[in-house]
């Protein structure tokens, strides 16, 4: 639905059909087996990536 140039999705079946593949053994299954990385950038607060680099704030192997 498109209303003042906005667009609004009904996502509600979507979601519906999400909760109920979770609780499907397959996920369970898949549960422990891949790494999580978790990143957060909320401290960064710099502008452009240069000042971000320059910083020392990339992460490198």
């Amino acid at each position: 639905m498109i209303y003042n140039n906005i667009i609004y999705i009904d996502k509600t079946k979507f979601i519906q059909e999400w909760r109920e593949r979770r609780d499907s053994e397959e996920y369970k299954n898949l549960q422990g087996t891949y790494p999580v990385v978790l990143m957060s950038f909320a401290d960064i607060k710099e502008t452009s990536f240069e000042a971000v680099e320059k910083n020392g704030y990339i992460i490198e192997e």
